[in-house]
């Protein structure tokens, strides 16, 4: 069983899932909201990450989704949010095809979308050295904060990384989401809401991106721009996210 921390007690449950360089303590700067406003946070660490580094598995975003789907049935959680980081929002995605009636919504911070990202040759030899090159994954960080404000510092967050990932499991997550052929997506369009925070300078998850990917496989799709944020708008904007979360579990309080 892959790991998890619990935070806050009573309200409804969110279940959050962290991206591909990063553990479940990237969502560290958001657990007070959890006990602010009555609510029940899962913080997952994934196989291979974390707490369930031990964890061994194909490190795939198939496997990660079944994995999750275990873990809500052995806490007894009936239907929860579900919350994503970048490789993280593309877990929770897939969650939704596979168990839709465990979904309230989600909400995708920087998500990858359904079909992958397909990173080309020279991008897919960078991230593949970062799994286990510091320099490497420092070059990925820089780009993908867009040269914008950053705390931790760069090098508290590369050291974290760093601790809390093991290279082989990171390599093959890399193949799971970022090697795909551009195929036509036969996915029928997702009724469930979803709620994208994206930065608005992130050079990933475009605004081309999200018209091609998300507009026509969501038509519940709410879409919230981070002013001044990359792809890490927790570590770029954490106030920005904080308030974010704080409305909205204020509106879901009756849930």
């Amino acid at each position: 069983m892959i790991a998890c921390e619990i935070v806050g007690s009573g309200g409804p449950y969110s279940i959050f899932v962290h991206g591909w360089l990063r553990a479940g303590s990237a969502f560290d700067p958001l657990k007070a909201i959890a006990c602010a406003h009555s609510q029940r946070w899962i913080l997952v660490d994934l196989r291979g990450y974390g707490r369930s580094r031990g964890e061994a598995g194909l490190y795939t975003v198939d496997e990660a989704a079944d994995d999750l789907i275990r873990l809500a049935d052995a806490l007894a959680i009936p239907r929860a949010r579900w919350v994503g980081h970048s490789m993280g929002g593309l877990i929770i995605q897939k969650v939704a095809e596979k168990a839709p009636a465990r979904v309230t919504d989600l909400v995708g911070i920087a998500p990858v979308p359904r079909s992958g990202i397909a990173l080309d040759p020279r991008a897919h030899e960078l991230y593949e050295a970062s799994c286990h090159d510091p320099e490497a994954r420092t070059r990925i960080l820089r780009h993908l904060a867009a040269g914008i404000r950053f705390e931790p510092p760069p090098e508290s967050w590369i050291a974290t990384s760093l601790r809390e990932t093991i290279p082989g499991a990171l390599r093959a997550y890399l193949e799971s989401w970022g090697r795909v052929e551009r195929v036509p997506d036969p996915a029928r369009p997702c009724p469930i809401p979803m709620t994208l925070l994206v930065g608005s300078r992130d050079p990933a998850i475009t605004d081309a991106l999200i018209e091609r990917e998300f507009v026509p496989a969501y038509p519940a799709l709410t879409i919230h721009r981070i002013e001044d944020a990359g792809h890490f708008p927790i570590e770029e904007q954490p106030d920005a996210l904080c308030a974010y979360f704080s409305r909205s579990n204020e509106a879901s309080g009756s849930q």
